[in-house]
């Protein structure tokens, strides 16, 4: 079996991965993770069974956010609307003398 490869990216990272898969190109944006709580009654290495939490993550996303945030992404910098990127193609015709 072959190693396993990793591709890890920062919380900053992803907001802007995420920023530019969903198009976004204004407002500040960072990343929202949800988690879900359990609880259940567990025996951890064979010893008597005592209440344990467990934590997962249930689903990663966007939320909009204030320019202070720390993790935030501005999307207007990172993912410019295609007209802000390139300058217009269009000729401008000069005037005959």
């Amino acid at each position: 079996m072959s190693e396993s490869v990793q591709h890890m990216q920062s919380l900053r990272e992803a907001a802007i991965t995420l920023v530019k898969f969903h198009g976004i190109h204004d407002g500040y944006w960072a990343l929202a993770i949800e988690f879900q709580l359990g609880a259940t009654v567990a025996a951890p290495n064979g010893q008597a069974p005592m209440p344990t939490g467990m934590v997962s993550v249930s689903r990663i996303g966007l939320q909009e956010s204030s320019a202070t945030y720390p993790q935030a992404v501005n999307a207007a910098e990172v993912n410019p609307a295609e007209d802000a990127k390139t300058p217009s193609k269009r000729r401008t015709r000069q005037a005959k003398d």
